[in-house]
């Protein structure tokens, strides 16, 4: 991962080897369904800090924090939970393979 990389894993997901630059979600929806990736290589534009202006800002937390969180691309992934059991993800470049 790099120090600009963004990771979201939600449910129960392993990550064995990821090489991140960029921005990945991954979410395994239910008790029943486990995402697994190994081996995977996700390269894509992720996330940006956007400094605020000097006018005033409505979004209570961005005015906190100075700055709004941007997304120029990232890779999100969904298991089906009428599907597999398991899902094993491959990735290289911004798409599953």
């Amino acid at each position: 991962m790099t120090a600009q990389s963004s990771l979201l894993l939600c449910g129960d997901v392993t990550v064995d080897a990821l090489d991140l630059a960029g921005a990945l979600s991954v979410k395994a929806p239910g008790p029943a369904v486990l995402v697994s990736a190994a081996r995977a290589q996700v390269l894509n534009g992720g996330h940006f800090l956007q400094a605020l202006g000097s006018e005033p800002c409505e979004d209570k937390v961005a005015a906190m924090r100075g700055y709004h969180l941007l997304c120029r691309e990232m890779l999100s992934v969904e298991a089906d939970p009428a599907g597999p059991a398991t899902l094993h993800l491959v990735a290289t470049g911004s798409s599953l393979n």
